[in-house]
């Protein structure tokens, strides 16, 4: 009888993944509980949870490789519409299950790999969630007559959901490479910024 041992994550690894499972339900939760203080005008049914969850499914699969064992995706964008159509709490948990993280053909795809893609690419979803919708209520900002409150809450929210994927990604490459962690930011990361802010308008159609 061959019993399958399980793949341990190494101890750094570990520290990580227990922390972020502990951040990811709090900031959950505060999310449900800051959605019971606003108001949702867009109506939405299972149907629709699930239709944004597949296509974040989609753009995970067609991410792009980067240098340092990493990659780069666009569900972001994804991620950023479906927090302006859900309460706060939905993207995060949207993101969590329906990230899609497949192996390639040359190398191994261990479990806990994919448990931090997702919780660090849901708590990346979490605190743009906070900052959309707290520009939007509590901060509307308008132009010459304009209400340009979403458009700038959009590019705000996306500059958070960079910071801290990237930083979180970066941690991760850096405690298991120690490889210099400004070298993994700027190497595979400097760039990606001006995707973010190029690409987060079409958030918006």
């Amino acid at each position: 009888m061959n019993v399958r041992r399980i793949t341990l994550p190494p101890k750094e690894v570990s520290v990580l993944l227990i922390s972020l499972s502990i951040l990811l339900p709090v900031l959950i939760y505060s999310l449900f509980l800051f959605s019971q203080h606003i108001v949702i005008q867009q109506h939405y049914s299972l149907k629709d949870v699930l239709f944004w969850g597949v296509l974040i499914s989609w753009a995970q699969l067609t991410k792009v490789k980067l240098p340092f064992f990493a990659g780069f995706s666009h569900v972001y964008l994804f991620s950023l519409a479906a927090i302006m159509l859900f309460p706060p709490w939905i993207p995060p948990i949207l993101v969590f299950i329906f990230l899609v993280n497949s192996p390639s053909s040359n190398t191994k795809y261990y479990w806990y790999k994919d448990l931090y893609n997702r919780l660090q690419t849901a708590i990346s979803a979490s605190v743009a969630a906070a900052v959309y919708w707290l520009i939007v209520i509590y901060a509307p900002i308008s132009i010459s007559g304009f209400d340009a409150t979403v458009a700038l809450a959009v590019i705000a929210a996306s500059i958070a959901n960079f910071v801290i994927n990237i930083s979180l990604v970066s941690l991760v490459v850096y405690v298991t490479t120690k490889l210099p962690f400004r070298d993994i930011w700027f190497h595979n990361f400097g760039w990606v910024l001006a995707s973010y802010l190029i690409m987060s308008p079409v958030v918006l159609l």
